[in-house]
């Protein structure tokens, strides 16, 4: 049941932040939302990364915990536009949180935000990782 949780929450993350308008107009428009980062995408782009499930419920209880890494990935200058896409996602998420189908979100928080220059020291990637519990109906 994790693997179809994760895969259910993955759509209905994808689904928030490809509706957000706001979001939308500080990528450039649309179709920068991506499941894990493209090659040779236009800049700048948010990379869902990773979703990783295990189960957390007892007898009788189908609670999955998930951790969700989202990529703010950037060449604007600095880490400044990394870091505003970053805070969008947050905000996206927390007024409007995801609803996988078949399941109930149960919390939805931001564990960790972190920023940095890549290799290059041109592109400029935000991180948020967060922390997911889902329940089966």
């Amino acid at each position: 049941m994790s693997h179809d949780a994760g895969s259910q929450l993955l759509a209905a993350l994808r689904a928030r932040l490809v509706a957000d308008a706001a979001l939308e107009a500080l990528l450039g428009g649309p179709g920068r939302i991506h499941d894990g980062p493209p090659r040779d995408a236009a800049l700048p782009y948010l990379a869902i990364d990773t979703v990783a499930g295990r189960p957390i419920g007892g007898v009788g209880l189908d609670l999955v915990e998930h951790e969700i890494v989202v990529s703010a990935w950037s060449r604007a200058g600095g880490k400044r536009e990394a870091l505003a896409l970053a805070d969008r996602v947050d905000l996206s998420l927390a007024e409007t949180p995801p609803a996988p189908a078949g399941h109930r979100l149960v919390s939805l928080r931001l564990d960790r935000r972190d920023a940095r220059l890549a290799r290059d020291r041109v592109t400029a990637i935000a991180t948020l990782t967060f922390r997911a519990v889902t329940e089966a109906p």
